[in-house]
């Protein structure tokens, strides 16, 4: 009788404990948009940013808690004329390395739709795909004013601990675009606009802004 007597006030005491943990305090985050300066060159525009639901504003210090890294949204609407069909972002911590191999920024990738075959191919025409392929993502086609929302709740945690693990103070968080194709397999990658091959060798076209649009315009 004695010995659960004590045993239960030992429990009472830890739940106490527990009871009276804090959760993990707050912090401040200020979010950028990598090239931002040249936004009217980019073929979508960034409707909004959520966290857990709550829309912030970029460059200005946002409230953040808990493993929230998961529950961040970028919404982007597509101001080209043609589908998208595969796009994504990374979401990196400048404050977590140093960008070398042995110290790197540690980021969230997001990323939706599937690798066009034409990136396998080599300058003599040759297919080149890779040995072991990745598991191919669900098909993407967003519509010329269509909306895409990623989200980076697949390796969030993963991320999320690895940014504890370093007990670094993170007070930044950068946004930057992957590669985007579009459905007759050009593509948006560094702020540059390209039209596939056609012939051999294999050579992307590098045009303007003004030269895409325009150009997938004339062939409707």
């Amino acid at each position: 009788m004695r010995r659960a007597l004590v045993l239960t006030a030992a429990l009472l005491a830890l739940s106490s404990a527990f009871a009276q943990q804090k959760p993990a305090p707050a912090s401040a985050i200020t979010f950028s948009l990598e090239n931002a300066a040249y936004s009217r060159n980019w073929p979508v525009s960034v409707v909004s940013v959520t966290i857990n639901g709550r829309p912030i504003r970029l460059d200005q210090p946002a409230r953040v808690q808990g493993n929230w890294i998961k529950t961040v949204i970028v919404t982007l609407r597509n101001v080209s004329p043609k589908p998208i069909v595969r796009a994504g972002m990374l979401l990196s911590f400048p404050e977590s390395g140093n960008g070398t191999q042995g110290n790197p920024y540690l980021g969230s990738w997001s990323t939706q739709g599937r690798e066009p075959k034409i990136i396998w191919y080599a300058a003599d025409g040759s297919y080149h795909p890779p040995p072991v392929a990745p598991p191919p993502l669900a098909p993407l086609r967003v519509p010329p004013g269509g909306l895409l929302r990623l989200s980076f709740d697949k390796d969030g945690d993963t991320v999320q601990a690895e940014l504890a693990a370093k007990n670094a103070t993170i007070t930044k968080a950068t946004l930057k675009f992957q590669s985007f194709y579009f459905a007759d397999d050009s593509r948006w990658s560094g702020d540059t606009y390209a039209l596939p091959p056609t012939g051999v060798p294999r050579r992307w076209t590098m045009v303007t802004k003004e030269e895409f649009f325009r150009g997938a315009k004339a062939a409707r």
